[in-house]
């Protein structure tokens, strides 16, 4: 199978859990904070890693496999992704 482009690859072998050069794990820190005051419906998509699991602790999650092929030579199948779920009231 093909490396992911670095902008796709996790950096959780890294000691982080995001790709690399998007966002830094305070981002997501604080994406979790708004999220647990948010008056509403939401979902979110991303890589399923430790820390990202970790980050989101107390929502709702799914684990789902996906295929990512934007900015890819060829389709990089099986991707384990999560779905972070949340709904005001629950």
């Amino acid at each position: 199978m093909p490396t992911p482009p670095k902008s796709l690859r996790p950096i959780s072998a890294r000691s982080e859990c995001l790709p690399q050069a998007v966002f830094e794990r305070a981002d997501f820190e604080r994406l979790a904070a708004a999220l647990r005051t948010l008056q509403g419906r939401f979902i979110v998509s991303i890589n399923d890693v430790p820390a990202i699991r970790e980050t989101f602790d107390g929502f709702a999650m799914q684990q789902d496999e996906t295929t990512y092929t934007i900015g890819s030579k060829g389709a990089l199948g099986g991707r384990k992704e999560l779905l972070i779920m949340g709904r005001s009231g629950e």
